[in-house]
Parts: structure tokens; C-alpha cells; sequence
């Protein structure tokens, strides 16, 4: 399977430290997620979510700081059935900042740019489960 273009956006419209990921970014996403959690996650499993299913649809941010990666915000692309037919989504996954950057905003920025990618891809709703207390409302 071709490794081309799991985001397909122009790098000098993001906000500064924000990039949308590459193919070969998987290893150090991965293990970016495998620190926090404590996973055992290959960059296979990433490969199967984000470059090969719904090529060219998926969406993920990432945050660097002097080169390391520091956050990361992921949409899935996935079909849902809804009252006039089947739309297009988007299910938030990945929604990671490292310990030492929360509280700085980083997340809101990659989520918006995320959202601007979403809309930009044709998706309609971004849905996910989280145990956070709050969640962000509507791509509008």
C-alpha cells in the first residue's frame, strides 16, 4: 500500500509547531503514545487507522517542540448511517498533550486545526468517547 499523503495540507498554513503527520512520522507517533500510556502499540496499528483506511480522508495534528513531539489530535474517517443516508465523520482519537505542555492552550489548537481539516475533508460530525467532564460541541 502506498504510504502517500496520510494529510494532504499545506504545512505553511498551520499554526506555528502544529504539522499534519507523515507516514513516516508512525514510529515516533507511536512511541509519543506507547510513553503516556504505557502501550505496546506498532506503527502498523497506527498505519491501519490513519493512512490505509479511507485514504487521503484521515486527519492527524501534531505538535512539536525543538523537533520532539509534544501532542497529537486524531480523526478517523468513518461512515455513519443517519436519518437522510450515510455522512461522512470523523471519530476523535489520539487526543494527546505530554504532561509537561498541558495547560498552554495546545490542545484547543490542535483540536481547531483538526476541525478546519475535518470540514475541509468533507466530514459533517467529529464524535469520540472521553471520560473528560466537558466535551467541545459542533464543526460549525
Amino acid at each position: 500500500m502506498s504510504t502517500a499523503g496520510v494529510i494532504e495540507t499545506n504545512r505553511e498554513m498551520l499554526p506555528p509547531g502544529l504539522a499534519p503527520a507523515r507516514p513516516e512520522d508512525a514510529p515516533e507517533l507511536v512511541a509519543f503514545h506507547n510513553r503516556l500510556f504505557g502501550a505496546h502499540r506498532t506503527p502498523d496499528f497506527w498505519y491501519w487507522k490513519y493512512r490505509d483506511h479511507l485514504p487521503g480522508k484521515s486527519v492527524y495534528v501534531v505538535a512539536r517542540s525543538r523537533g520532539n513531539v509534544v501532542g497529537t489530535q486524531g480523526m478517523i474517517p468513518i461512515h455513519l448511517r443517519v436519518s437522510n443516508g450515510v455522512e461522512l465523520t470523523g471519530k476523535s482519537e489520539n487526543s494527546l498533550v505530554d504532561i509537561e505542555f498541558r495547560g498552554r492552550g495546545l490542545w484547543n489548537r490542535m483540536y481547531s486545526e483538526a476541525l478546519t481539516q475535518c470540514r475541509d475533508r468533507g466530514m459533517t460530525a467529529v464524535w469520540g468517547f472521553t471520560p473528560v467532564a466537558t466535551a467541545r460541541r459542533g464543526l460549525a
